[in-house]
């Protein structure tokens, strides 16, 4: 085929606007944006257009966009999942336990977490979705994992499209692995891997609960009378399981996964989606440079997440297990300091608990808690932070992989629930609430926190050892945008032959 470099290339992007979700989308625009003649349409809810703003205000302060290239965003219309979740009565601050009874009531509320969106208001993205494709007339489509809508206006229309975003090598092919049920721990149970003996029945036990949920959804029967009614048929695109006439871009690779078996040709295995920093916490952030530089490495950031807002009793639980570590390393004469991003609710209990609990250790420079992160905490993991404590989150978990970070993890829903095994089982984190999970136990946590960061911890050997193994052989958004840029080449090919 001849090189089609020198024409206009269109690829539309289309995500969810949340930050699990878009921010593997928006690492793929930048390695997209950075080629020559390239047209990057982004499509998302309302709330990702700052994001993406900012993004090309990067590229062209950096003098990176691609020599005709350029990077646009499109309104889907409607509301963004977030906001059809806090439409939903006791959804906004959904959270619940792990284990069989865990799984199954958060199977009870799988519709509502994913489909808070009335009928009407999931036809009026998909619509937006179909005016978007129409308008820009792509030649490569990418959707995220879990934008239904915009899968379901492709097969509306009739248009090819390329599946990519956080979901790993296992949450695609877990129905296509040997007896699966069998081997793998169900979404939510954060069951071990392999699962064992113990384990079979009550696992067969939460997927057999999971399709009966699924099938008596009241919620997901009108939604899907509204799309049968338009066209669309079966279940929402996520619920049709795996697709053989796609391609699926995976933000992982073998090694940093569960083992798998069959991975099916139509997958290419890229590594994590991550995007690169843009300037300095010593730009960002003076005193933080300073502060970070003072420690030597030997700083632990706590970062729950955009959706986490800690209640009183999480903050104590956290606060109390902070200030034992520190405790815990000063009798052993070693400096340790902690930096927590802190979301804090309105008109809460939090700040006198902070004073309560850790008014010494603020006083004194060992703990810093921020509302919001003034630099990306990539940045931060790149040199100054020894263990990340995080929610569970794809993107965090990728992050800490990547950089050879051992992690703690508190999750508190589904796939995080999944992603706190994965790394157990990779022996680069601990599980640091596994018995009170979705709360936290300060001993237990401490506990937890201490093991990580021991001077002859496995964990933080095996994190280096993996960290070594993903800067071999992970390419991760640049080969997503490799395999982009052929479906697209070809599509222009055939335009103009």
């Amino acid at each position: 085929m001849p090189s089609t470099q020198s024409f206009q290339r269109r690829v539309l992007l289309m995500t969810n606007s949340e930050y699990g979700q878009a921010n593997s989308i928006i690492a793929i625009a930048h390695a997209l944006a950075i080629q020559p003649n390239v047209e990057v349409h982004f499509a998302s809810f309302h709330d990702a257009e700052s994001r993406l703003e900012e993004l090309r205000a990067s590229l062209q302060g950096t003098d990176t966009l691609g020599l005709g290239s350029s990077l646009s965003f499109h309104d889907i219309g409607g509301i963004s999942m977030k906001e059809a979740i806090c439409q939903l009565p006791d959804m906004a601050n959904y959270i619940h336990g792990c284990g069989f009874w865990g799984a199954l009531d958060s199977y009870r509320n799988l519709t509502k977490t994913l489909f808070g969106w009335k009928p009407e208001q999931y036809m009026e993205a998909v619509n937006g979705c179909v005016n978007i494709i129409k308008k820009v007339n792509p030649h490569a489509i990418v959707i995220d994992n879990l934008l239904c809508q915009g899968v379901d206006a492709c097969r509306q229309i009739g248009k090819k499209y390329i599946s990519a975003g956080p979901l790993s090598l296992k949450d695609i092919t877990m129905e296509l692995q040997p007896r699966s049920l069998l081997n793998y721990p169900m979404m939510s149970t954060a069951y071990p891997f392999p699962l064992p003996w113990s384990k079979v029945l009550p696992n067969l036990a939460v997927g057999l609960y999971l399709g009966y949920s699924l099938f008596t959804s009241p919620g997901l029967k009108a939604l899907n009378a509204v799309r049968h009614a338009a066209g669309l048929k079966g279940l929402p695109p996520m619920f049709q399981g795996f697709q053989t006439d796609i391609e699926y871009l995976i933000p992982t690779i073998p090694e940093i996964d569960l083992a798998v078996t069959v991975i099916p040709p139509n997958i290419t295995i890229c590594g994590p989606f991550i995007l690169p920093v843009f300037g300095t916490i010593e730009d960002a952030d003076p005193g933080l440079a300073i502060w970070l530089k003072a420690a030597e490495g030997r700083t632990i950031l706590v970062n729950l997440g955009t959706h986490t807002i800690a209640d009183a009793n999480m903050t104590q639980q956290l606060a109390r297990g902070i200030s034992s570590v520190i405790q815990h390393e000063r009798d052993h004469g070693r400096k340790l300091q902690f930096l927590w991003k802190l979301k804090l609710s309105p008109d809460s209990e939090v700040d006198s608990i902070l004073q309560t609990e850790l008014g010494r250790e603020i006083k004194n420079g060992d703990v810093r808690v921020l509302g919001w992160l003034s630099i990306d905490p990539l940045a931060l993991l790149q040199g100054h932070i020894m263990c990340s404590v995080h929610h569970g989150g794809a993107n965090s978990y990728f992050e800490s992989i990547l950089n050879g970070i051992p992690h703690v993890i508190l999750p508190r829903w589904y796939d995080l629930y999944d992603y706190a095994q994965r790394a157990e089982y990779l022996g680069v984190r601990i599980f640091a609430s596994k018995t009170v999970a979705p709360d936290v136990d300060s001993v237990e946590f401490a506990n937890a926190v201490i093991r990580v960061i021991a001077p002859q911890s496995t964990y933080i050997k095996k994190a280096k050892e993996l960290a070594h193994i993903c800067k071999a052989k992970c390419r991760g958004r640049e080969l997503g945008a490799e395999r982009i840029l052929i479906a697209a080449d070809q599509s222009l090919f055939s335009e103009q032959t």
